[in-house]
């Protein structure tokens, strides 16, 4: 990919997590080689995900404080609308959580 790629190239990235130096740092990481929607509450991003033609990723945390949603709900509406486009989950709980499996299933 070439440094000077024009920004409306790049691949568009949904990312769904609670303020914190872990979403900075997600973000500025990503930043560099795509464009990046920011989303503290599963709602802001449902209601984005509902109302865009497309995008490229989501990478969503399951656990969402501001949100009574949380990330399942925005993976699996993002599974449904957009079957082909990747889904990155990232949790503090076990491989048992019901949620996980629920989102096993999915695939």
């Amino acid at each position: 990919m070439k440094a000077s790629r024009d920004i409306k190239e790049r691949p568009l990235v949904v990312l769904v997590h609670d303020p914190s130096l872990l979403r900075l740092w997600m973000e500025r990481s990503l930043n560099q080689l795509f464009r990046v929607c920011v989303f503290s509450s599963s709602e802001d991003a449902l209601t984005f995900a509902r109302s865009t033609p497309a995008f490229d990723a989501l990478v969503t945390d399951l656990d969402l404080a501001l949100s009574a949603l949380g990330g399942c709900n925005v993976a699996r509406d993002v599974r449904a609308r957009f079957p082909e486009v990747p889904i990155f989950i990232f949790s503090g709980t076990s491989d048992s959580d019901h949620r996980l499996i629920i989102l096993r299933g999915m695939s």
